[in-house]
């Protein structure tokens, strides 16, 4: 029975440690998702004239992340409101794993949407995308080095533990 209550000890801490560790993989995925729709609203934009709520919904299958749950709340927003403020999108938007600064700046993406001319919202949607991008390598760097750590610490942390109960 003390090996039993010692393994799951050691599977359960583990995978607190793992969960910690996916906290940065999935921002990896929302920022190449950001991205990808940058790539999609400048080539729809440039070439094909689609609207924009046409365009998110054809290609929703495209996105792997809690991005798509951001996006069906966008639309939610721009179906139900004629002008979308800071405020509306700032309730719409619930994505846990973007932090203050990152929030602010997809919501700024989404506010500027459709506003502009067509050059200058070029220009505005590949200035996000390099935010973006900057975003994505810094978080490339924290998760190098976090996702392991988390890992490891998890084990050891119920290795601690057991030998606690022992």
């Amino acid at each position: 029975m003390n090996v039993l209550i010692i393994i799951g000890t050691l599977v359960l801490t583990t995978y607190i440690g793992y969960g910690f560790a996916n906290y940065f993989k999935e921002r990896t995925l929302i920022f190449e998702d950001i991205i990808l729709f940058c790539n999609l609203l400048e080539s729809n934009i440039s070439y094909n004239m689609v609207f924009i709520k046409e365009l998110i919904t054809s290609n929703m299958l495209s996105f792997k992340s809690d991005f798509k749950n951001t996006l069906k709340k966008y639309i939610n927003i721009t179906d139900e409101k004629n002008e979308i403020t800071f405020e509306t999108l700032r309730e719409g938007i619930t994505c846990f794993y973007l932090n203050k600064d990152e929030l602010l700046h997809l919501q700024n993406l989404f506010f500027n949407l459709g506003k502009t001319s067509l050059e200058s919202e070029i220009k505005l949607i590949s200035s996000f995308k390099k935010v973006f991008q900057n975003y994505k390598d810094s978080n490339l760097e924290k998760n190098k080095k976090s996702y392991s750590l988390c890992l490891k610490l998890g084990f050891f942390v119920g290795l601690v533990i057991v030998i606690f109960m022992i």
